[in-house]
Formats: C-alpha cells, sequence, structure tokens
C-alpha cells in the first residue's frame, strides 16, 4: 500500500514506520499539487471563466500541509519518547 511489504513493516519501530507515513504523505501531497498545475493550465488555455491565479490554489494546498505536519510532528515525538521510556524500564 505504501510501498513496504508486510515483513519490513514488522521491522520498523512505531516512529520509524509513521516517519515513514509522513514522508509517504507528503510525496502524494506533491503529487496533488501537480495534477491542480495541469488542471489549471488545461481550463485556462481553454478559456475557462476568470480563474484565481495558480498560486492561490498552491498555496491553500501548502496550509492544509502545515497544519497536519505541525500535528503529525507532535504524535510523531510522543511515539519516539515513549519508545525510549519503554526501552528504558527494559
Amino acid at each position: 500500500m505504501i510501498g513496504l511489504k508486510p515483513t519490513e513493516i514488522k521491522q520498523l519501530h512505531l516512529w520509524e514506520f509513521n516517519q515513514y507515513v509522513l514522508a509517504y504523505q507528503e510525496k502524494i501531497k506533491e503529487k496533488e499539487k501537480d495534477i491542480i498545475k495541469i488542471a489549471y493550465y488545461m481550463a485556462y488555455f481553454n478559456n475557462a471563466k476568470k480563474t484565481k491565479s495558480l498560486n492561490y490554489y498552491l498555496k491553500e494546498i501548502d496550509k492544509t500541509i502545515k497544519t497536519n505536519k505541525k500535528r503529525d510532528d507532535d504524535k510523531l515525538n510522543f511515539a519516539r519518547k515513549m519508545y525510549e521510556k519503554i526501552n528504558k524500564q527494559l
């Protein structure tokens, strides 16, 4: 599903897996931006009604990325701390 085999997933710690998923999510967002660029230029060249600038649409995507990234970073740090805490107890 995200480019990892089940055996590879089992070998990762939770925080490593979360980091991998975040990077994969970033890759998907970049593809999404490329699709929006293509759609924008298709509309432009097909004489669509006046559209907002391409930067407007790309900034809207970046806003969602920044919001989600902060929340995801907090979760990733929490998972990493819990992993370290568990290993200290063992």
